[in-house]
C-alpha cells in the first residue's frame, strides 16, 4: 500500500506495516497514487509535476505541467496516464511519461478523471464544466452544472455518468451528455460517488450524512 505524506510518497508492507521505501519530491502531495499492473506508481505534486516510480520506489520519469497537480491520475487499459492540472489542462501521457495529447479547459482541474469504454475520459472543472473526451483528446461534449466540480465522476455498467457539483446537486448523465435526472443533497458535496454491484449509488455530503 502507498501512503502520501507532505512532500513524499511512502510504500508499506500492509500485513506487517513495515515501510518499504520513500519517494521524496520536496513539495506537498495531495494527489492519490494510481497503480499500474506492473507495479508502477503514478502521482502528482503541488510543484506541478507528475511522477512515476517502479514498485521498488525508483523514479522512472517525471512530467512537468504549469501548476499544481492536485487531481489523482487515472490509468487507461493501454497504460496511458490521464491527469488534470490546476493549469486548466488535462494531459495524456504514455508509459514512458511522454505527452500523447493535452486538452485545455481554461479552468482549474482538481477533479480526477474517470475512464470509460474505448478509453473515453470524463472530468470536471472549477468553472462548472463536465467534459467528455474521446481517447485521442477530442471533445465529445461539454455540460455546465450548477457549481464547481471537485469530485471525480463514476461510470456505471450501462455508461451512465454520475457526478456531484460542489453545491450539492447530484447528476446522472447519459452517454451523449444529457442529464437523465438530478438530486439535491442536504449540503455541499466534494466526495466521489461509489456504485454498488446492484447499481445503488452512494455519496457523502459535508453535513455528515451519506446519501444512497
Amino acid at each position: 500500500a502507498a501512503v502520501l505524506f507532505l512532500g513524499l510518497v511512502s510504500a508499506f508492507d500492509q500485513p506487517g506495516s513495515t515501510k518499504l521505501w520513500d519517494f521524496y519530491v520536496g513539495q506537498p502531495v495531495q494527489s492519490s497514487p494510481a497503480l499500474g499492473a506492473d507495479g508502477t506508481v503514478v502521482f502528482g505534486a503541488d510543484n506541478g509535476k507528475v511522477y512515476a516510480s517502479d514498485a521498488q520506489g525508483n523514479g522512472k520519469w517525471e512530467f512537468e505541467t504549469h501548476d499544481a497537480v492536485v487531481a489523482s491520475p487515472a490509468l487507461a487499459a493501454d497504460g496511458t496516464v490521464v491527469v488534470g492540472s490546476s493549469d486548466g489542462t488535462l494531459y495524456a501521457l504514455g508509459a514512458d511519461g511522454a505527452e500523447k495529447w493535452h486538452f485545455r479547459t481554461g479552468s482549474k482541474i482538481v477533479s480526477s478523471p474517470a475512464i470509460g469504454a474505448s478509453n473515453s475520459v470524463f472530468f470536471g472543472t472549477m468553472q462548472k464544466s463536465l467534459f467528455a473526451l474521446n481517447s485521442d483528446g477530442a471533445k465529445r461534449w461539454e455540460l455546465e452544472l450548477d457549481d464547481a466540480i471537485v469530485a471525480s465522476p463514476a461510470i456505471a455498467h450501462d455508461g451512465t455518468l454520475y457526478v456531484a457539483s460542489l453545491a450539492g446537486t447530484f447528476y446522472a448523465v447519459d452517454f451523449w451528455g444529457k442529464v437523465k435526472w438530478k438530486f439535491k443533497a442536504s449540503d455541499r458535496v466534494n466526495s466521489s460517488p461509489a456504485i454498488g454491484p446492484d447499481g445503488t449509488i452512494y455519496f457523502g455530503a459535508e453535513i455528515g450524512r451519506a446519501h444512497v
